[in-house]
């Protein structure tokens, strides 16, 4: 089908022609298409004859398969495109034709090959590669920005497993340091590492204080507890400050490319507390100040200067709390009296929050079972409903009406619990009140 079809010098269309007048006598008539041979035929007609006449084109082509390693690479044959590999039977015009792959980062490969009518013929080759590895590094820091021949590539450490092998120029660039520039020259299937050096355009100010504070140079507040600063070559001055310790600060020259580091000891704003606990029992009572465990009554402790909550804990004594300001270079006396546990209201308190407890769990409790009775009760019903016989009617009609009994019994139960918590909060609040 699509043959072109000639009679007598005269294109008259494409296979399939399903009829054509011609006068009677002897005509010509030729059958071809592309990558087919062309086939002549001799006929004749008589008088109001019909003749049909039917012909098989012998292919003038083989079929050709490519597979290339790696794939996805472009073949144009005779500088025709024939598309990416793997290529499977592509009809291809017998005879001798230039078979040529393109892929991006691999050399061209050419290869000559012949193929015969209906041949079955199959290259398979492998790509050179035309990209190496680059590997660059700066020193003494990595994080440098990297240009190659001019264009942004990306930071160090920088590292591109497939880079177009040629000569290049590498330049990194960071903030602090002068701008390097190196040759650099990429191999097929080589490596190439290079570790530029940068040299600093700044001095380098380490900080460290032993107390935490905020640190400012300049003026200008740059961090706290330990800084790394890159400065401008210098003279220069850095404060250290934190609240209710004595400020401290120092004036340095900082040269081009130096490290110079520094530390502070901030001295403290000091005060004393004088703690004596009362009565004599609780004398060797616990002193907690702003929660935390100090040492044992009696007790002068060294503070801060501020106010602080200072605590006393005994065994057998209720818990109790102060509040101190700690004056600078004064002490403050702080006496505490503790009451006994026993009897208090601190302890009719827990005794009714204990209570409330028991009472809500066994509301619950109880709640659950009554709600449990009351599902097994119902479902006893249903049995007793479908029952076949009056043995297992009686049988069930029984378990549902004790199971129910026990349902109706726990959900008393548990309304009494809920009362009887609510009634221990009550009497809860008003210890609370009273106290």
């Amino acid at each position: 089908m699509g043959a072109e079809v000639i009679i007598n010098g005269q294109k008259i269309g494409s296979t399939p022609i399903p009829g054509y007048s011609l006068t009677a006598g002897e005509h010509q008539m030729v059958i071809r298409k592309s990558m087919y041979y062309p086939e002549f035929i001799t006929f004749s007609l008589k008088e109001g004859e019909a003749k049909q006449i039917s012909k098989v084109l012998r292919p003038k082509f083989g079929y050709l398969s490519v597979v290339s390693h790696p794939d996805s690479a472009e073949i144009f044959i005779d500088g025709i495109s024939y598309g990416k590999t793997p290529l499977t039977d592509v009809k291809v015009p017998s005879g001798k034709h230039l078979l040529t792959a393109n892929l991006n980062l691999y050399h061209k490969y050419s290869i000559e090959f012949e193929i015969t009518d209906e041949e079955k013929k199959q290259i398979e080759f492998e790509l050179s590669p035309a990209f190496g590895t680059i590997e660059i590094h700066t020193i003494p820091e990595e994080g440098a920005t990297v240009y190659i021949n001019g264009k942004e590539a990306g930071k160090t450490p920088f590292i591109n497993n497939k880079f177009p092998s040629g000569r290049y120029t590498v330049e990194v660039k960071k903030k602090y340091f002068f701008p390097a520039t190196e040759e650099i020259e990429v191999v097929d299937g080589k490596k190439t590492i290079r570790n530029i050096i940068l040299s600093p355009s700044v001095g380098t100010l380490i900080v460290n204080t032993s107390n935490n504070a905020d640190i400012y140079i300049d003026g200008e507040y740059v961090g706290k507890g330990s800084i790394k600063k890159f400065l401008e070559p210098g003279n220069h001055n850095v404060k250290a400050i934190k609240d209710k310790y004595y400020p401290d600060e120092k004036d340095l020259y900082i040269a081009l490319g130096e490290t110079k580091e520094i530390n502070f000891d901030l001295v403290p704003r000091q005060g004393a507390v004088s703690v004596i606990v009362e009565p004599p029992e609780a004398m060797n009572a616990e002193i907690y100040v702003n929660g935390k465990y100090a040492e044992k009554a009696p007790a002068i402790l060294t503070l801060l200067i501020g106010e602080y909550d200072i605590e006393a804990r005994c065994k057998g004594f209720i818990p109790a709390k102060k509040k101190a300001e700690v004056k600078e270079n004064k002490t403050t006396e702080v006496r505490i009296k503790l009451l006994t546990y026993e009897g208090s209201l601190q302890q009719k308190k827990d005794r009714w929050k204990r209570r409330k407890y028991i009472s809500l769990a066994s509301s619950v409790v109880f709640t659950a079972i009554g709600t449990y009775c009351w599902y097994k009760a119902d479902e006893f019903y249903r049995i007793y409903q479908r029952s076949a016989t009056p043995h297992y009617a009686k049988k069930y009609r029984n378990y549902a009406q004790i199971t129910y009994t026990v349902s109706q019994i726990s959900f008393g139960l548990s309304i009494g619990s809920l009362l009887g918590s609510l009634y221990s909060y009550w009497e809860e609040i008003n210890v609370k009140i009273n106290k």
